[in-house]
Formats: C-alpha cells, sequence, structure tokens
C-alpha cells in the first residue's frame, strides 16, 4: 500500500529533518573532541616529534609536535619551562601541539645546580 497526499508529504518531511539531525550530530562529536586545550609545566624529553611534559599539576603528558614549527621546540631541552597550545587527541592518548610557548623561568636543573655561582 502506498502513501499519498498529506502522508507521503509528511513521511518524507520527517525523513529529511532525521537525516539533518544525525548530520550534525556526526558533524559535532569530532568537533566536541577538539577543543582547544592548553598545558603548562617541565619538558621531560623530546624526541623526533615527540615531547613529554610533567604538568604544574604534577600529570605528565606526551605532546604531538608534528603540527608545530621545528624551530618552536629545536632548542629545547630537559627542564625546560614551557606552555603548550593544542587540542586533545581523538583517542585523548595525547595532547597535539599547535603553538610552544618558551616560560622564562630558569631552567629547572640549573636551580638544583650542586655548583652554587658567586654574586
Amino acid at each position: 500500500m502506498k502513501a499519498t497526499g498529506r502522508r507521503a508529504g509528511r513521511t518524507h518531511w520527517c525523513l529529511i529533518v532525521a537525516l539533518l539531525c544525525g548530520g550534525l550530530v556526526v558533524l559535532a562529536g569530532p568537533a566536541a573532541a577538539q577543543q582547544p586545550f592548553a598545558f603548562a609545566g617541565f619538558v621531560q624529553w623530546i624526541q623526533g616529534s615527540t615531547m613529554q611534559v610533567m604538568g604544574d599539576n604534577g600529570y605528565s603528558i606526551r605532546v604531538d609536535l608534528q603540527l608545530v614549527g621545528q624551530s618552536d621546540y629545536n632548542t629545547l631541552k630537559g627542564g625546560d619551562r614551557v606552555r603548550v597550545f593544542g587540542y586533545v587527541s581523538p583517542d585523548r592518548s595525547q595532547l597535539i601541539a599547535e603553538r610552544i610557548d618558551r616560560s622564562d623561568a630558569p631552567n629547572v636543573y640549573d636551580s638544583y645546580s650542586p655548583y652554587p655561582q658567586s654574586p
């Protein structure tokens, strides 16, 4: 039995609304997962395009550096203070960096040097 007239029009519009709502949900999922995120702490190590940062809150996070220019991180070393701006990866395993700001804080190793410098 085939729907005719008003009933066919209503079914057609319900199908369009359902498809549009489904499309919005699909598009909103990845966009919500890529909210901007900033993380401040000290560099633990850098290897290739990956950096490990110990945050001020005590948590350590892996940072993907593929979107950052190499000149922004090529002189960083363990203990340097940084602030990393980016977003959390879709699998939530790392921070994908878009920008790295060096802080003016001294290198953590300098302040714990066993050889104090005289003034």
